[in-house]
């Protein structure tokens, strides 16, 4: 093998796992994030009127419906905030 082809192998090599790294980082985060975001939708449900949840469920269901085919992978997530919100929330 060529000098040159034995560094670019290498150059290669070094982006791949560079780019595996990144996206390593960004999955961590983004795992972080929600599990943030339901820690903070479980304790509105439990502190605030059922009146307000509602109206926040309401949203967040009105919000996945414009985000239309495109935003499959978004849907899941408002469902999930939606799904948190109806479990958690106060019973009067």
């Amino acid at each position: 093998m060529s000098d040159s082809s034995s560094t670019d192998w290498l150059d290669a090599n070094k982006m791949a796992s560079d780019a595996l790294a990144a996206s390593k980082t960004a999955a961590a985060v983004q795992r972080a994030q929600t599990h943030l975001l339901m820690l903070i939708l479980t304790t509105i449900a439990q502190t605030a009127p059922r009146e307000t949840t509602q109206k926040l469920i309401d949203e967040i269901e009105r919000v996945r419906d414009l985000s239309g085919p495109a935003g499959n992978a978004a849907g899941e997530v408002f469902a999930a905030a939606a799904s948190t919100l109806e479990r958690f929330s106060r019973r009067e």
